[in-house]
């Protein structure tokens, strides 16, 4: 069995970089952004779950939640424009 990469997109936006991910091959758990307006399109394109939330206020739990049980192996920070300064943007595992 080949070991996809997950991926958690936080400050997804409408999703474009987890689409392509997707279409890459990488497996993407969720989305997290909060913007309301957001949802649509992050599910109907890359179908996976979105969270409505402010990623400063989610508990470290429920981001390991939604990963697979297989463990972290890495993590890879991504930054928008939008989200620089503040704290990334993906997860790899």
């Amino acid at each position: 069995m080949r070991n996809v990469p997950e991926v958690i997109d936080i400050f997804c936006g409408a999703g474009g970089l987890s689409y392509g991910l997707k279409s890459a091959g990488l497996s993407v758990m969720a989305g997290i952004d909060l913007d309301p307006a957001c949802r649509f399109p992050f599910v109907r394109n890359v179908k996976a779950p979105f969270f409505e939330q402010d990623v400063a206020k989610l508990p470290s739990s429920e981001l390991q939640s939604l990963f697979s049980k297989r463990g972290v192996s890495g993590i890879e920070w991504h930054c928008s424009e939008e989200s620089q300064g503040l704290f990334g943007g993906l997860f790899f595992i």
